[in-house]
């Protein structure tokens, strides 16, 4: 389901800003990829080839989008993917060893990608309009037909990559630029190679993710829970006056 920012709401209606939610949210459980966003940016998703929704070899949810090889989503450029910290979140399935895109929105030197080497280990990308600042996750190649969750951030001085919760050594990194005008791709866009295998759960946030923060998507993921996480840094000054309005999901 989408949230909006005014789901977290105060008595007179104005949204509460304890909240930051995800710029981006792709939960990928069926093929309507025109609203596949359900993050509240109300982002553009279509379909270049025929990706195919996958029900088995899936993370969560329904299913998962099978990329292999010249198919891709691309979402439209928008003012939400551009903010000057980052962070994308993806689960991974890669079908075959080398170079992949898992999101990308990089045109050298600007923007961001997060990505898999032809080495196969998992790397996130930032351009500040001089140069390109990677970070990789040297500790072990990605193994074929494995899920993986794959996370990069930006925090405004670093770039950091993750595999399953753990991350690699940081990259020094002074701001971020992006294109004026470029598309961001789930599977491929621009020059990266095209990614082969299963993608699930994408995220984009405009700021840096806390440890805290994946490890909460990972064991999220791993009891079988669909979502993003949302900052709610300030909850302990909250008034009586103040509310959440929330949606809840249950299981039996």
């Amino acid at each position: 389901d989408s949230f909006a920012s005014t789901d977290y709401v105060g008595p007179d209606g104005t949204a509460n800003t304890y909240f930051t939610q995800p710029v981006g949210l792709w939960h990928l459980n069926d093929t309507t990829w025109a609203s596949a966003d359900t993050s509240g940016s109300g982002l553009t998703t279509a379909a270049t080839g025929s990706p195919a929704l996958d029900t088995t070899n899936k993370k969560l949810g329904a299913g998962a989008v099978t990329f292999s090889g010249g198919n891709y989503l691309t979402v439209t450029d928008s003012a939400a993917l551009k903010p000057s910290k980052v962070s994308v979140a993806a689960w991974v399935r890669p079908t075959s060893t080398g170079a992949k895109a898992i999101v990308d929105k990089f045109t050298s030197p600007n923007g961001y990608i997060l990505g898999i080497d032809a080495s196969s280990q998992a790397y996130f990308t930032i351009g500040n309009g001089t140069s390109a600042y990677t970070a990789t996750y040297t500790a072990a190649a990605l193994s074929t037909n494995t899920y993986y969750h794959v996370v990069g951030t930006f925090d405004g001085s670093n770039v950091k990559v993750y595999v399953n919760k753990v991350s690699a050594s940081a990259t020094a990194a002074v701001t971020m630029a992006h294109p004026a005008s470029q598309n961001a791709g789930i599977g491929h866009i621009g020059g990266a190679t095209v990614f082969t295998g299963q993608i699930d759960e994408v995220s984009i946030y405009d700021r840096a993710l806390t440890q805290t923060e994946i490890d909460a998507l990972y064991n999220n993921a791993d009891a079988g829970r669909e979502g993003a996480v949302w900052d709610i840094t300030g909850l302990n000054s909250l008034d009586n006056k103040q509310y959440i309005r929330h949606k809840a999901y249950f299981d039996t």
